[in-house]
């Protein structure tokens, strides 16, 4: 009943029940390889942070939607834009690939249901599994126009 409120003032994308639990059982799965694995301590917490976020959206997910699936992708790849020991090793690191690889999976999943995905240049280069035509809008660094705050 909540989702449906919520839904009627703010539509929202509906992720099928299969993707969510295909999500939360990965993530789930990835937590307990991520809390044991040899990474430095910062990115083993920050790691395990967003995949609990990922697990409880999910488990929230009848009252909350599909806003905050998709918040949590966005913040997770922002933060990987501005912190470079995030993704450095994620191509060399069995951990590291493992999470952006499931990141990214989530994140084509939030795509197909909410839109295109919007990705700056950077990003795409970062992390090419992203890089799926028919779901990615690039938007070049260079030609975007940034406001001054």
């Amino acid at each position: 009943m909540t989702a449906g409120m919520l839904s009627t003032n703010r539509p929202q994308p509906v992720l099928p029940q299969s993707d969510l639990s295909k999500i939360y059982s990965g993530a789930k799965e990835l937590l307990d390889e991520i809390i044991n694995s040899d990474l430095p301590s910062n990115i083993r917490q920050y790691f395990a942070e967003q995949l609990r976020k990922i697990i409880i959206s999910i488990e929230e997910y009848k009252i909350t939607g599909s806003s905050e699936v998709v918040s949590i992708v966005e913040a997770t790849f922002g933060k990987a834009v501005l912190s470079k020991d995030l993704i450095d090793g994620k191509d060399t690191n069995t951990e590291m690939k493992k999470f952006w690889t499931f990141m990214a999976k989530t994140a084509l999943v939030v795509s197909t249901v909410a839109g295109a995905l919007q990705i700056a240049d950077y990003t795409a280069k970062t992390f090419p599994e992203l890089n799926t035509p028919e779901k990615v809008i690039h938007i070049s660094v260079e030609n975007s126009k940034l406001e001054s705050v």
